[in-house]
């Protein structure tokens, strides 16, 4: 490249249930929930989207909501794709069967489009009753279990349409003859699966997979399934009743709730197997029950849905806002070392009828309770609670304007928020982290190229499935000081996005996010770059001369006429880069989810 690199540059080459209820949510997201026909079954089956405030936390509907739905009840469950592009739930449809429908989420409103061959055909009536979905973390495929056949249907999830391919061997079977509930852990590498009725006996347990990273499919654990415990000092004597499970977000433990003895297990999950270790504190008695519980995404705090009150005789407290008080979140801190739980410093929060789902963003700041239809349209109810959480108690405060009103018939199984920054949190599936081409172990040939003038430096890069770039990366050397501002252009030099890195550590790898995402298309050429006030950049001399680096779907492209790598431009300001030298790796890099 460069004036003084002429020489510099020469000294080295380096070639380097029942239905289950469920919530997901993300940073200034989407938030859906599903309407059901209602007993009566006047109403129309519908998804109704929601937009999350970035600072407050609150809901406004989304352009086009709600959405119909191809469903005959409208009583299904939603799964999103981990880079919140996709949506899909489960559907039963008149004259079709059993049926996931897709849909694209626009990352700008929120609307919702139906992918390309939606609705997509699962299974029969009477023969399937899909009442489970879950995206596995890489986005790569979608599980939906099947409650009457005991199996698991798994689909791969084409990367730039969100359309569905079944697996190969696809439905697996279960262990469990009723499957309640499904979760894959946030490492993407084993699923779990509660169930009361197991093949082989009757006692709750939880049967656990391997699920292999090519194909979707789920190979069953050794020593599976795991049993629930029956505690003697229980007062209620029909055994463990299992109804939730969720794991925490290092995959360490995960936790089971029982219904029937009000108590959560905690399990040790061996990293290696998938195996699991029921811990010596367990079980742990909830007297408040639960419906639902979440982690919250530092793994700190665990949030508790209550049971509707003396549920056995609920037909004597109607109305049921003349009788008791809205039910209530309830707050537990995690220990870190053991996974127990504890009371937390604050430990409930009002809710209203019948709390259920509860899932907190990926951020940490915000949690939503979706609260049942209450007897007669009662107003304190068929809503979402939304609240502020404290990160040092995990404290909850309502947000102003809560509960929002989630339309007439608000199913306990269908809330899920989706967006493009962040991923989805909750339910069990966390986002995975952001990708980039090289490595944090990468390093240059030249990590110090010496002093120059103000020089912009970048990369020419694709990728071969749709997604966003969420920030900027840059290797940088110690006498590299100054300010850096961090660009993404496209291909013919309009700039996309630009930040401008702070807190910087005093040498290598470096990044920045952008305010928002930015949305890249596949197969389609873009450039990365950073600005620097005073050279000292990190170089390897012929790096893109012959090929370029991949991590798929990233790829870095060799150095060619059409596609400059290596490029550079000289200003005191940004400037496009378009020039090259010896097709020379400055060390740029991106943040990439999809």
């Amino acid at each position: 490249m460069i004036r003084k690199v002429l020489f510099l540059s020469c000294v080295a080459l380096f070639l380097c249930s029942v239905y289950s209820a469920q919530v997901r949510a993300q940073n200034a997201g989407f938030v859906y929930v599903t309407n059901s026909q209602g007993s009566n079954g006047t109403g129309t089956p519908a998804i109704l989207g929601f937009a999350v405030n970035p600072s407050s936390g609150a809901l406004t509907p989304v352009p086009g909501s709600p959405f119909q739905v191809p469903a005959d009840n409208g009583k299904s469950t939603l799964a999103v794709t981990p880079s919140g592009r996709f949506l899909y739930a489960a559907e039963s449809v008149s004259g079709t069967g059993r049926v996931a429908a897709g849909y694209s989420i626009d990352p700008n409103t929120g609307a919702l489009t139906s992918v390309p061959g939606s609705p997509f055909f699962v299974g029969g009536f009477g023969s399937t009753t899909p009442t489970w979905l879950v995206t596995h973390p890489s986005g790569k495929f979608l599980y939906i279990m099947d409650y009457s056949n005991a199996g698991i249907f798994a689909f791969a999830i084409d990367q730039n349409t969100g359309a569905l391919t079944p697996t190969p061997n696809s439905p697996f079977s279960s262990q469990q003859a009723y499957p309640t509930a499904l979760i894959v852990d946030a490492s993407g590498k084993f699923a779990y699966i509660i169930g009361n009725s197991a093949r082989t006996g009757t006692q709750a347990s939880v049967s656990a997979y391997r699920i292999d990273s090519s194909s979707g499919a789920l190979i069953l654990v050794p020593g599976s399934p795991f049993l629930i415990p029956t505690d003697p000092s229980s007062t209620n004597k029909n055994g463990p009743l299992a109804t939730w499970l969720a794991t925490t977000p290092d995959s360490r433990f995960l936790y089971v709730s029982d219904y029937n003895q009000l108590e959560l297990c905690t399990f040790a999950i061996d990293g290696a197997t998938g195996a699991l270790t029921l811990s010596p504190t367990s079980p742990l008695h909830t007297p408040h029950g639960s419906n639902e519980f979440t982690i919250d995404p530092s793994g700190l705090f665990a949030y508790f849905t209550s049971l509707y009150p003396n549920s056995t005789d609920c037909a004597n407290f109607f109305p049921y806002t003349n009788i008791y008080a809205p039910d209530s979140v309830f707050i537990y801190s995690i220990d870190q070392s053991t996974g127990a739980l504890l009371p937390a410093s604050s430990p409930m929060q009002a809710a209203a009828y019948q709390p259920y789902p509860v899932a907190v963003d990926v951020s940490g700041r915000f949690a939503y309770v979706v609260n049942l239809q209450g007897y007669n349209f009662d107003p304190n109810s068929s809503n979402i609670s939304a609240y502020t959480i404290d990160s040092h108690s995990g404290a909850l405060t309502q947000v102003f304007g809560s509960p929002f009103s989630a339309g007439a018939n608000a199913q306990y199984t269908l809330v899920v928020t989706a967006g493009p920054n962040g991923g989805s949190s909750g339910g069990g599936t966390p986002p995975p982290p952001p990708q980039s081409i090289w490595a944090s172990s990468a390093t240059p040939a030249m990590p110090d190229a010496g002093a120059d003038s103000a020089v912009e430096l970048g990369v020419s890069f694709n990728s071969d499935v749709s997604g966003y770039i969420t920030g900027i990366r840059f290797y940088k050397s110690p006498n590299n000081t100054g300010t850096h501002i961090g660009h993404l252009w496209s291909n013919t030099g309009m700039l996309l996005a630009s930040a401008t890195f702070s807190n910087e550590t005093a040498s290598g790898w470096q990044q920045v996010s952008f305010a928002a995402p930015v949305a890249i298309t596949a197969n389609t050429v873009y450039r990365a770059s950073y600005h620097s006030t005073v050279g000292h950049y990190s170089l390897t001399s012929g790096y893109f001369a012959s090929s370029g680096a991949d991590n798929p779907p990233l790829h870095a492209l060799a150095n060619a006429s059409s596609t400059p790598d290596g490029p550079y431009c000289y200003g005191s300001t940004s400037c496009f880069p378009a020039n090259t030298y010896h097709s020379t790796n400055y060390w740029v890099d991106v943040l990439f989810q999809h």
